[in-house]
Order: structure tokens, then sequence, then C-alpha cells
């Protein structure tokens, strides 16, 4: 038998094993690294565009806000207000005014303090609940973060504690009427933290990525205004106010579960190919190597004088067409070996005659 080494049939199946499966490994490298370049794609712009439309949303509402803190800074009687104790009575159309800006949804309420930052007076609006509006309790400022913004300061946030909900300052200096060089106090809005992050919206459908604000100090809000932990993945959008950005928690695992998902299918795939080839090869192998042997079989059995064996020559593969082949050599050998026979006997039977020898006896005469 000939060596695997050098079978036709190892060497046809291995072209073979390898013209079927490294296309597809090819295939599967492409489409892994053009798949993830067009997730990393779509999704960057998807974030992208996002993030510009929730900061666009957070900047509007801030801008309102300010517009609304300028407009009542405006009022000069307010720092005849917050210059005093807090005990006189104040003009009650003033206060009718600021109570009405304060009646918003957003804000908790109004805040009044003098230069030192002591609280003056707390008008609630229809959100207050708690200190400093309700049940008494001291309300301070130290600690808090501060940012300055062209329209005034940013303090917070505030975290939520029992009876006060998360929130945080928008502050602007009083100034007296006739006396615009130093301030008298300050007035404040205090906002609800949630009415800024509700803006950001929830969860997008697939629940990939999640919206998120990041403040100056690093504390990162859910979009109802809780604190959570900071995220392994947090890609961050254009700034708000300084160090305050909305961000997306993006969960790759699930945006890379479908890509994992192919690319175990195709490795599922390249191995079923290569087990059906090796389960074809085998079978073919052995069928053709069975064939070979039989001609080589029958070889010998010609060489060795048996000219009446005949191989089963059933199909019309080449095999098939070589053992016909066979066949026929075998019997015009086995015919000729027939005839060369029949002429040595009959050769022998015309010389072993009576007169044959008496004719080569007596000489020939004329």
């Amino acid at each position: 038998m000939v060596s695997w080494r050098n079978s036709i049939a190892i060497r046809y199946f291995l072209v073979s094993l390898v013209a079927a499966v490294v296309p597809m490994i090819v295939i599967g490298a492409l489409y892994d690294r053009y798949s993830s370049g067009l997730v990393d794609t779509l999704t960057g712009e998807r974030l992208e565009r996002r993030l510009t439309a929730i900061a666009g949303r957070l900047m509007g509402f801030l801008d309102n806000r300010f517009y609304q803190l300028e407009t009542l800074s405006g009022y000069p009687a307010l720092a005849s207000i917050v210059s005093t104790t807090g005990s006189e009575p104040a003009d009650a159309s003033l206060m009718a005014v600021v109570q009405l800006e304060a009646d918003q949804p957003d804000l908790y309420g109004i805040l009044l303090f003098s230069n030192e930052g002591d609280l003056v007076r707390a008008i609630p609006g229809r959100a207050a609940a708690g200190p400093p509006y309700w049940g008494g309790g001291r309300f301070s400022l130290a600690g808090l973060d501060r940012v300055t913004v062209p329209g005034g300061e940013v303090l917070g946030p505030i975290p939520a504690r029992l009876g006060r909900p998360a929130s945080f300052l928008l502050m602007r200096p009083l100034f007296a009427k006739f006396n615009r060089s130093e301030p008298a106090g300050a007035i404040a809005l205090h906002v609800r933290l949630a009415s800024l992050t509700e803006l950001m919206g929830g969860e997008d459908e697939a629940g990939l990525f999640r919206p998120l604000l990041v403040m100056a100090g690093g504390t990162v809000y859910s979009s109802v205004g809780i604190p959570e932990p900071t995220p392994t993945k947090l890609i961050r959008g254009e700034e708000i106010l300084p160090g305050w950005s909305p961000a997306v928690a993006v969960d790759w695992e699930d945006i890379a579960a479908p890509l994992e998902h192919v690319r175990y299918d195709l490795m599922i795939a390249i191995g079923g190919v290569v087990a059906v080839l090796i389960w074809l090869f085998l079978g073919l192998l052995r069928k053709v190597t069975g064939r070979i042997a039989m001609l080589v079989k029958g070889a010998d059995a010609v060489a060795s004088g048996d000219l009446s064996w005949r191989i089963s020559c059933a199909g019309d593969d080449e095999i098939s067409t070589l053992a016909r082949a066979f066949n026929g050599m075998a019997e015009r050998l086995q015919q000729v070996v027939r005839s060369t026979i029949e002429t040595e006997k009959m050769a022998v039977l015309a010389s072993s005659r009576p007169e044959s020898r008496t004719r080569s006896a007596i000489p020939w005469r004329r």
C-alpha cells in the first residue's frame, strides 16, 4: 500500500480542507473587524447626537432659571428685606410677586440670604418639603461646591436627606436701590435636581445606554436625581456648567453580545465544515483504498499465474474503467496463454505420430 504521505487522496483532502476553511476564516476575520468598527461608529454617532441633545435641553432649562433669577434680583426692595433681621413685615405686593415666582414645579422655593450667608427668609414653592420651609432646622451653605457663571453662582448639589430631596441653588447678589457697588445680600432659587436630570430622558428601548449627570465633585446622578456609583464605561458630553456635564453609561457587554453570537456561530460553522469534510474524506478514502486494494490483489494474482482472476467493475468512474481494462487485459492474456498451450500441444502430438517417424527415417527418393 502507498504511505499516507504519498497518498493522492490525502493530498486532495488537504487541498479541499484548506480551500473550504481558509475563506471562511478570512470572511470571519473581516466580519469581526468591520462589524466592530461599524458598531463603534454607529454607537459613537448615536451617543454624540444624544449627548448634544441632552446638553441643549439642560442648558435651556438653566438659562430659563437664570433669567428668572435675574428678574427677581432686579427688585431693589428685596435688598431691604435681607438687610433686616427678617422679623419685620415685608411689602405685601413684593412678597406676592416672589411667592408667584416660587410657586413653580421646578422649584422648592426661593431663599434670601444675608451677606454673611445666613438664611433670612424661605419662600416655599409648590414642591417645598421639609427644612428650611417646614419643620424648622438650619440651612447652611457651608461645604457646598460653588461654580461661578455669568448669571451668578451655582451651589451644590445638595444631597437628598430626610425631608429634603436632592437639589441645588442658583444664587445672585442683591443690591440696594442707591448702592450698586456693594451687595446687600443674595437671592437663590432652590431648584429640584430631578427637574434638571429628568430632561435627560430614560434608558433606550434596548437598555444599552443610560443617561447620567456628572457633577464637579465627581458625583454621578441618575435621570431621577438619585446618586449612583460611577460606571466603568462612561462617555461624557459637553459641559453645561463648569464641571457639570451629561454622560451616558454604556453597557458594552450587551452591545457586543450579538457580535459574540455571530462569531460563535461562525466558529461552529467552520467546525461543522471541517467535520463534514473529514467524514466525507474518510468514507471516500476507505472506498477508494478498498477498490485500489482489489486492483493490487488482482495484479498479484495474475502475476502469480491465476489468469482467471477478475475484478468487480460496477460503476462508471475511473477505477471501474481501470478494473474493466484490467479484466480485458487478463482475459486476452489468458487467451494468449491458452493459444500458446494449444499450439505446443499440437506440435507435441504431431511429432509423436508413427508416420512422422517412418518418413523421417527413409531418405527421399526421386
